[in-house]
């Protein structure tokens, strides 16, 4: 993954060829695109979509038991005080 500094448009030709990029943007593109500050923008290749999901999809899930984990971890240290 390649990390754009400014111009935020800098992370489409990266995109054409090949790469996942991500750029925090520039002041402008952030104005004209309502960007919020904790937020910042990615392209990457179309062909690579369906991957990017499934890996979110695995992140999620991967997620959901850490947390599964986590709250029978702080109830099993609760019954101890």
């Amino acid at each position: 993954m390649r990390l754009a500094t400014r111009p935020q448009c800098q992370i489409i030709p990266p995109a054409y060829q090949g790469q996942i990029a991500v750029s925090a943007g520039c002041a402008v593109s952030r104005v004209r695109t309502g960007l919020p500050p904790e937020e910042m923008t990615c392209a990457l290749p179309g062909g690579s979509l369906p991957a990017v999901i499934d890996r979110l999809r695995q992140a999620v899930t991967a997620d959901k038991s850490a947390v599964g984990y986590a709250i029978t971890d702080c109830r099993r240290f609760d019954a101890l005080t």
